[in-house]
């Protein structure tokens, strides 16, 4: 799929040179506490146009993203979000919304399959693939696995935002049936995380992590105490 990069003014926010990939992870942290200004929409956009290119099992991009950007409506959502403020105060806020019409014979899947299967038989090959990858499954199995894919999509998020000195916060906390509601979806999709952005003072603390050698394991071997 060809990536069309938005224009935008680059007047409206701090700069179009985005931060190098170890700068993001060394300043990147999660937001608890938003300023009142209020991101360009365009900036929004070149943040999700970047995300959208990332990885999922297959291919399928089993997720669609809802924009919440009115102060009402942020409002009603961190009701929904067990009432977290940085919610309410940021100033949009993306929710990840998770879709489970992968087996053969939906729409979504074909649409999906045709964009690379360009003869009759590589479409034939997929779907035979899909076909037997899916068997068995459930709509809650296959709505988990697309589920998982969002975390991807989110970390994506969040680490372009910071590239562009935007700042953020995911959550999976929140009332589910509350969530649902206020989405207003047919039952194939499932809003599963939540994203804030916004403007937000970068944090003083470093990050607390594990040294790589801690987090790395040996096969057959013990986790160092």
């Amino acid at each position: 799929m060809e990536f069309r990069q938005t224009r935008y003014n680059a007047a409206n926010f701090k700069g179009d040179k985005m931060k190098s990939i170890k700068e993001v992870m060394l300043s990147r942290h999660s937001c608890r506490k938003f300023c009142s200004d209020k991101l360009n929409s365009e900036l929004v956009r070149e943040i999700l146009d970047l995300a959208r290119l990332s990885p999922s099992s297959c291919g399928l991009e089993p997720w669609r993203m809802m924009i919440i950007s009115d102060p009402c409506e942020l409002k009603e959502l961190s009701v929904a979000c067990n009432s977290q403020p940085q919610v309410a105060e940021c100033s949009h806020a993306v929710i990840l919304i998770a879709r489970n019409d992968l087996r053969v014979g939906e729409a979504y899947l074909e649409r999906t399959v045709r964009r690379r299967a360009n003869t009759p038989q590589k479409y034939e090959a997929a779907m035979n693939y899909f076909r037997a990858k899916f068997a068995g499954l459930d709509d809650e199995a296959l709505m988990n696995y697309a589920t998982k894919q969002l975390y991807i999509l989110a970390a994506n998020i969040a680490n372009i935002a910071e590239g562009f000195d935007v700042r953020s916060c995911i959550m999976t906390g929140f009332d589910a049936a509350a969530l649902e509601k206020l989405c207003a979806l047919e039952a194939k999709f499932r809003p599963a995380i939540v994203v804030a952005l916004g403007h937000g003072e970068p944090s003083k603390y470093p990050h607390t992590r594990y040294e790589l050698d801690e987090i790395l394991i040996s096969r057959g071997g013990s986790e160092k105490r």
